[in-house]
């Protein structure tokens, strides 16, 4: 069973706020990404396709 991350090798930072505005596209958008918040999903939905990475430690 797995004991989860060594906490001593991260370094926590306060929560920050990033705003990201909407943008001009053509054509469809690829977001591959690994458990963010769907940017651009939200941004582009009719445009987005996102693939969506799970990653296990073996």
């Amino acid at each position: 069973m797995s004991e989860g991350p060594d906490l001593e090798k991260f370094h926590v930072l306060e929560q920050q706020v990033v705003k990201v505005k909407d943008f001009e596209a053509e054509g469809w958008i690829l977001d591959i990404c690994a458990g963010g918040e769907g940017v651009i999903g939200l941004l582009k939905e009719q445009q987005g396709q996102t693939f969506f990475l799970e990653f296990e430690k073996k």
